[in-house]
C-alpha cells in the first residue's frame, strides 16, 4: 500500500513540474553527459558570472582545490533548468566524501548525514526577472528523483542566512547552530531533510492542491485495479 501511495504522489509531483511549461528541467545528468550534450559550458559559464556578482570566494585558488582534491562535479548528479531555451539555474547533489566536510570541520561528527545527497552550486541566473522559480522547480525536481529513484536516506547542504527562509519551503530544516567558513565568514546553516521528511513536504504540498488531489485519486484507482 505504501508503494503504491508513495508511486502515486511521485506521478502527481512530476505533473506538477510539467505543468510549467515554459521551463524545461534536464537530469540527473553525470559529469559526462554534460560534456556530451555540449552543456557543462553553459554550467559553467552561469556559475562564474554569479560567482563574481555573488560569490567570489568560489573563484579562489582554496576552493578550486577542494573541487579538484574531492572531484565534486565528476561524482555529482548535475540538474539544470531552461527558460525558454535560456539557462536558467543549476544544482549538484553529491555523495559522500562531502564537501562540508573540507569547509567546515565540526561536520566530521555529523554522522546522521551518512548515505545522504550534499546538495550545492544551487545557481540562478541573476538576469532572470522570476528568479525564484526555476530554483523552486529544480529543488522539487531534485528532491523528487532522490525519493523516486534512489535508496539514500536524504539531502543535505550548506547556505547562507538569508537563504534559509527559501529553502525551508521545500521541507529541509536548519540544524539550529551557524557556522563559520574560511575566507567567507559567518552565517552560514546546514540544511537537511530526510526520506521521511521529504516524503511529508510532497505530501502536505501537492496532495492538497485541489487539481492534484484529483490526479492523485485517479492514479490511486488505477493502481488499485491492476
Amino acid at each position: 500500500m505504501k508503494f503504491i501511495r508513495d508511486r502515486v504522489l511521485f506521478n502527481v509531483v512530476q505533473n506538477y513540474l510539467d505543468s510549467h511549461l515554459k521551463y524545461t528541467i534536464v537530469g540527473p545528468l553525470t559529469y559526462s553527459e554534460l560534456y556530451q550534450y555540449l552543456l557543462i559550458n553553459k554550467v559553467r559559464n552561469l556559475r562564474q558570472q554569479e560567482a563574481i556578482l555573488n560569490s567570489p570566494y568560489l573563484l579562489e585558488p582554496a576552493q578550486q582545490e577542494i573541487e579538484n582534491e574531492l572531484t565534486l562535479d565528476k561524482r555529482s548528479h548535475h540538474f539544470i533548468i531552461f527558460n525558454n531555451g535560456e539557462l536558467a539555474a543549476s544544482v549538484r547533489l553529491t555523495p559522500a566524501p562531502y564537501e562540508t566536510s573540507a569547509l567546515i570541520s565540526e561536520f566530521q561528527s555529523q554522522h546522521q548525514f551518512n548515505n545522504y545527497f550534499e546538495f550545492s552550486r544551487l545557481i540562478t541566473n541573476s538576469e532572470l526577472k522570476d528568479k525564484a522559480t526555476p530554483a523552486k522547480l529544480l529543488l522539487i525536481k531534485a528532491g523528487l528523483w532522490c525519493l523516486s529513484e534512489t535508496t539514500n536516506m536524504g539531502i543535505f547542504g550548506l547556505c547562507k542566512h538569508k537563504r534559509v527562509r527559501f529553502l525551508s519551503r521545500f521541507g529541509l530544516s536548519p540544524s539550529g547552530s551557524t557556522f563559520s567558513i574560511a575566507n567567507r565568514g559567518d552565517g552560514y546553516s546546514l540544511m537537511s531533510a530526510s526520506r521521511e521528511e521529504l516524503l511529508n513536504f510532497f505530501s502536505d504540498q501537492f496532495l492538497s492542491i485541489k487539481p492534484f488531489q484529483y490526479l492523485a485519486n485517479s492514479f490511486y484507482s488505477l493502481r488499485k485495479s491492476l
